[in-house]
């Protein structure tokens, strides 16, 4: 059975976790009343290559603590020795990285980003190093189940990056100062924190042995977590070279309307999965059982509720808080983005099972096939059919990753799921908006024939859910 502290610390970490990732989102509003939508697309482009920066800067430290914490737990002395020597390795990297983009970022952010280093590509960079330090304790606080520090720190992150990013466009409005200055204003004051935290309980003490056990843990998963970046990212980048940055602007608006999806589903995961590995780890299991599948059905479940949710609802909403009628164009992108999300659990099943067996080759090795068949494909769609080929392209790709790391887990563990469950009916409730938007329905049509199935699919669960919360009211 789900205990209620699961369903407390999930609600922690699903929405307090999405927290520092959703401010962007959060802020849209305030974006689109000062800025035009270029200026949107140049904060969109500063955004990934922000990612790209902090991937790099942190060469997956913060992955790797989720992992290696478990092999350490139950030996303290080796545990602050670990924990030790992942800050000082995070500060090593931090000042490298400093060296090396102030030495090339002249020539690399226009050249092969298109964006400009000085200042705003600068600032970008010190942003990426100070954000490595808190998204690699943030993953030490969901591993030790920390839920209150958790929230404490996520939230915040959250209400500095608003109050110094509404302050910097009020200050210099129409143009990026807010934004980007606003970012590291947070990252910096975090930094601060995290670094008294971390040193206060686990220590100074470096030792190269730990880095040794997670060198090949730590290459993997970075070219992985590359791999993933061109195919979530490398889009905004193909908008702008082949269309213009205004295009950007409009096609990063709509992805960032349907992001509170995948936050939610991340931050699901990052509950769920700690209970599974436990429960694997526990009976030394290689395959999936009905204890784990639950957790992974409420997921799947959830993940369709919440697509159906946005998609009929985001364009109701969004006049309300966007006044700027030109971001309006969106709406057509809307629906199909939000379901390309319907595989998402599935997927990440797929990805943090190999985690777990620490396979991060085979997940570099399916990432790398799918961010090529991406750079591929997003040029020749984009050419031909603008930010439609963009979307098409999103919706392809994760079909393709879903299957493909299906084949690459299904080597080392066996994944007896209830497959109507997990599959057919996302699958089916894609169909339908595809459908919808071809001719011509309404969304909230799919979105009721999705209620229908799910009473049905799920008809035993739901009926036993009634009657315990009809004995606790009793």
């Amino acid at each position: 059975m789900i205990s209620k502290k699961f369903f407390a610390h999930s609600i922690i970490y699903t929405i307090v976790g999405a927290l520092p990732v959703a401010t962007p989102i959060l802020l849209l509003p305030l974006y689109t009343a000062v800025l035009s939508e270029r200026q949107v697309g140049e904060i969109a482009l500063y955004i990934a290559s922000l990612y790209i920066m902090q991937i790099i800067v942190n060469f997956s430290l913060d992955a790797s603590v989720k992992t290696f914490y478990l092999d350490y737990q139950h030996h303290i002395k080796h545990l602050k020795e670990y924990l030790s020597t992942v800050y000082f390795s995070l500060v090593g990297l931090g000042i490298l990285c400093l060296f090396i983009f102030s030495a090339i970022g002249v020539w690399f952010f226009p050249s092969v980003l298109g964006l400009t280093f000085f200042p705003f590509g600068f600032l970008t960079v010190l942003t990426s190093i100070f954000n490595s330090f808190f998204r690699t304790y943030a993953g030490i606080l969901i591993t030790q189940q920390r839920a209150i520090r958790f929230f404490y720190i996520n939230f915040s992150q959250f209400l500095i990056t608003i109050i110094s990013t509404g302050g910097g466009l009020y200050l210099f409005p129409h143009t990026l100062w807010g934004p980007i200055a606003g970012r590291l204003v947070a990252a910096t004051i975090l930094f601060i924190f995290v670094s008294f935290f971390w040193i206060q309980e686990w220590g100074t003490k470096f030792n190269y042995i730990y880095l040794h056990k997670m060198w090949r843990f730590c290459i993997y998963m970075t070219l992985y977590l590359v791999f993933a970046w061109v195919v979530l990212y490398i889009d905004r980048y193909v908008i702008n070279y082949y269309l213009d940055t205004a295009k950007v602007g409009i096609y990063d608006f709509a992805t960032k309307c349907v992001a509170p999806i995948e936050l939610f589903v991340i931050g699901l995961s990052n509950a769920v999965m700690p209970k599974v590995f436990q429960v694997w780890k526990s009976q030394n299991l290689n395959y999936t059982n009905i204890i784990t599948n639950r957790y992974f059905n409420v997921m799947t479940l959830a993940t369709l509720l919440s697509i159906a949710a946005c998609i009929v609802l985001l364009p109701i909403l969004i006049p309300f808080l966007v006044k700027n009628e030109v971001f309006y164009q969106s709406f057509a992108y809307i629906p199909y983005l939000a379901a390309s999300f319907v595989f998402l659990p599935l997927l990440n099943v797929f990805v943090y099972t190999l985690l777990y067996l620490k396979k991060t080759n085979v997940i570099s090795y399916y990432f790398a096939l799918c961010a090529i068949l991406q750079m591929i494909l997003n040029p020749i769609l984009i050419q031909n059919f603008g930010v439609n080929g963009a979307v098409a392209d999103v919706i392809i790709i994760k079909l393709v990753m879903t299957v493909s790391f299906y084949w690459g887990a299904k080597k080392y563990f066996q994944f007896n799921f209830n497959w109507i469950k997990m599959l057919y009916l996302p699958l089916l409730y894609l169909i339908l908006v595809l459908l919808a938007g071809y001719l011509k329905i309404p969304q909230l049509y799919p979105a009721l024939i999705l209620l229908i199935l799910v009473m049905v699919v799920y008809f035993r669960p739901i009926i036993e859910l009634l009657h315990t919360l009809k004995k606790r009211w009793a």
